[in-house]
């Protein structure tokens, strides 16, 4: 009914996981698999990913803040919004949010120092998203059966999309059998170009970690991409346009980063 305002808050979720995937200090999936496969040490070089970070981070919020300036309001919105949730549910909804991400935090902070919460990372990561969506409908309705119906519509209008995704991935695991095989495939050539050329490894994983993850909330083959434009009906052409301004950006700040990196040495 409002495109607008949906295609905003595909930004505050599937465009903001994106962009934190991109410029993640500490992402197992490509960090971690790049420094592994060049031979770094895990997570190192972190200070200056802290600072790229930072600045994605902020392009995002005064993107997202831009454009929701721009919105037209409707008062009659808010008041019902108000009517049905009542004025006590953001100060749970912070709590909630603020009890996760401090979980993540531990989670993160802990995995360098032991290998199995490496290996239960995606587990733990399904298991944030769980409690996340089960608390924010207890938070909204108090009621689990309607959360619980709530979930299985979501799952419907999901199928169609998993079963593509499901298929085409099983098609794909015949040749490439690991969700990190972009990093597996790439370092072993990006890695001796490096050394060629006199550049640090450090700085050719950092390339790959930008090449391989802002695209993900651009290029229609993403699968989660997908189900979220499916579940919240935003068409992909729609959501192309929303995107564009700060892909532009990305790439901007990324070939920045690129170069700010390589004149301090980097990794070198």
């Amino acid at each position: 009914m409002y495109p607008v305002q949906t295609a905003i808050g595909l930004g505050h979720s599937v465009l903001a996981c994106g962009l934190g995937f991109a410029a993640a200090v500490s992402n197992p999936f490509t960090i971690g698999v790049a420094q592994k496969l060049a031979e770094l040490p895990l997570f190192s070089g972190a200070l200056l990913r802290v600072a790229v970070f930072i600045s994605v981070y902020v392009i995002l919020v005064s993107f997202l803040w831009i454009r929701i300036k721009k919105i037209k309001v409707y008062p009659h919105l808010e008041v019902e919004v108000e009517a049905v949730l009542g004025t006590s549910v953001p100060k749970k909804a912070y709590v909630v949010f603020i009890a996760l991400m401090c979980g993540m935090a531990a989670f993160i902070a802990l995995s360098p120092f032991a290998s199995i919460l490496r290996d239960l990372s995606l587990p733990f990561i399904a298991l944030i998203f769980m409690v996340s969506a089960v608390s924010v409908g207890m938070i909204v309705k108090r009621d689990l059966r309607w959360v619980g119906r709530h979930y299985f519509k979501g799952a419907v209008d999901m199928s169609p999309a998993i079963l593509l995704v499901f298929v085409s991935v099983l098609g794909l695991n015949f040749f490439i059998g690991s969700g990190s095989a972009k990093a597996f495939i790439l370092m072993p050539v990006v890695v001796p170009m490096m050394d060629l050329i006199g550049v640090s490894r450090q700085l050719g994983v950092l390339a790959f970690q930008f090449g391989d993850g802002f695209s993900n909330v651009l290029y229609p083959t993403n699968a989660v991409l997908l189900i979220a434009l499916g579940i919240s009906g935003v068409s992909y052409g729609k959501w192309l346009r929303f995107v564009i301004p700060i892909q532009a950006l990305m790439l901007v700040i990324s070939v920045a980063w690129l170069w700010i990196a390589y004149q301090i040495g980097y990794g070198g």
